[in-house]
């Protein structure tokens, strides 16, 4: 179980490589209870400021959460940019891009 201190969902505007311009938002959603309601309350907050949200990566924070798969496909759903892709449980940061498809930024 993780901590209430821990973020569910992290908004950070980086630069990317292979992205048509820096500056666009990638929301990294942190897969627990709670995600589905912070992930789009978050894609709201990026809009109603007027910054692109290029797409949204799944961080699995939680290996045992249960209905893992319905929740991304629930954002899938209702978030307009891409899903990035899945970072498993404990992967290492420089270990992380392996797992993300960045052709899909715009």
């Amino acid at each position: 179980m993780s901590r209430l201190s821990e973020p569910a969902v992290v908004v950070q505007a980086l630069p990317v490589e292979g992205s048509a311009s820096p500056g666009q938002i990638v929301i990294v959603v942190g897969m627990r209870l709670g995600c589905l309601n912070h992930a789009l309350l978050t894609r709201d907050a990026v809009a109603a400021a007027g910054l692109p949200l290029a797409g949204w990566i799944a961080n699995t924070i939680d290996p045992d959460m249960d209905g893992f798969e319905d929740n991304v496909e629930a954002l899938e759903s209702r978030i307009e940019a891409p899903l990035l892709g899945v970072l498993p449980h404990g992967v290492p940061a420089p270990k992380a891009a392996a797992h993300l498809d960045v052709a899909l930024l715009p």
